[in-house]
């Protein structure tokens, strides 16, 4: 499995370098391309070390897996914000905390002394978030099994096979469309987190981080409060949530809304405006990004 992994990690890195020079423009060479990538792809679960960790990870995540493998890290430039933003004794929320990528970084981070808590509904990610936390005999993390949304309830939640990642509590925000779901129980922050000092929130939840901010009107007024999320109109929508009054009611409790632009590497300030031309842009009007919010 190792020589397996290293050498469809070797054959992913020739093809971008070559790829990117248009050799995927010489006829028949994509489809000789694209069988040499099935023969060499691992199958199941694959455990890769990622910043010294153990990260067990599903071959068939096509979006987390590749970027692991290809590069050694996800979103590199917010993981080094995340992570420099961070310190001792911190709490801090994981929102749609996947396998734990995240999780177990910040866990590193705020050592001992501090607590992550993991959300993450989808019993695949579930599974291998719990996993991931065992290998790396984690004591600071605590894993729960629930969907974050406004309420108490319960909801289904939709899931892409080849991109666990895109979970979603809307069919509509599937990539390729599928009628799987799972029935999950939901919660919302003011419920779990009554008086608490919570440093830094991370959510990547597909869509429904409207949901999550409704339920969240209590904690939104700590000072000193971290997010960082996921913007994406279409989703958002999809959710029944209006995006715009999302950013118009996060900046009323007087937080900053930062891009973060992992391609350049930046972090700058943005309006409302700027917001929706860039989300309008690029994949037929539904793209998303990334913000950074400081009260």
């Amino acid at each position: 499995m190792k020589l397996k992994l290293h050498l469809h990690k070797f054959f992913i890195n020739i093809s971008t370098i070559f790829f990117g020079k248009g050799l995927g423009r010489i006829p028949g060479l994509l489809t000789i391309h694209t069988q040499i990538y099935k023969l060499l792809k691992p199958r199941g679960v694959v455990k890769l070390s990622i910043f010294g960790h153990k990260l067990y990870v599903n071959s068939k995540d096509k979006n987390i897996f590749s970027y692991l493998l290809k590069d050694g890290v996800y979103e590199p430039f917010e993981t080094q914000l995340i992570r420099s933003m961070l310190k001792k004794g911190d709490t801090v929320i994981d929102i749609g905390a996947n396998i734990g990528y995240y999780t177990l970084l910040m866990a590193e981070t705020v050592g001992s002394e501090g607590c992550v808590y993991a959300f993450e509904p989808e019993p695949n990610n579930y599974g291998l978030l719990t996993k991931n936390i065992k290998a790396n005999n984690y004591s600071n993390i605590i894993p729960v099994q629930k969907a974050l949304s406004d309420k108490d309830g319960s909801i289904k939640v939709y899931c892409d096979e080849r991109n666990f990642s895109g979970a979603t509590f809307a069919k509509e925000n599937l990539a390729i469309k599928s009628n799987n779901f799972t029935e999950v129980l939901t919660t919302s922050l003011d419920k779990c987190f009554v008086d608490s000092k919570i440093r830094l929130i991370k959510i990547d939840t597909q869509g429904a981080e409207g949901l999550i901010m409704a339920g969240a009107q209590s904690l939104l007024k700590n000072k000193n409060l971290i997010i960082f999320t996921e913007f994406w109109p279409y989703g958002l929508r999809n959710m029944g949530t209006d995006p715009k009054e999302l950013l118009r009611t996060l900046r009323e409790y007087g937080y900053t809304i930062k891009l973060i632009d992992e391609k350049n590497k930046t972090l700058r300030d943005i309006n409302n405006e700027e917001i929706f031309a860039i989300c309008a842009s690029e994949k037929e009007g539904k793209h998303h990004i990334n913000l950074l919010l400081q009260s």
